[in-house]
């Protein structure tokens, strides 16, 4: 994968502004509240992570991603 600096940005209320969509953000989402999940541990290979998952208010994945330390550092 990739590897740099990850930001995540997330609302969760009903009360939203307009924006303008930013050519260096992955994923955006307007005037869509959501709810975020961050699992650190092992995933299912055993190595150390982060999991972060984005969700909507009817529990629909918006968005995921998987942040894994494979040097064992």
């Amino acid at each position: 994968g990739e590897h740099g600096t990850t930001y995540v940005v997330a609302t969760g209320c009903d009360k939203h502004y307009a924006f303008e969509k930013l050519d260096i953000a992955a994923v955006q989402f307007n005037s869509v509240p959501t709810y975020q999940r961050i699992v650190v541990g092992k995933n299912d290979a055993g190595l150390d992570s982060l999991t972060y998952t984005a969700c909507d208010t009817n529990g629909r994945v918006l968005d995921a991603f998987e942040l894994v330390n494979d040097k064992g550092e």
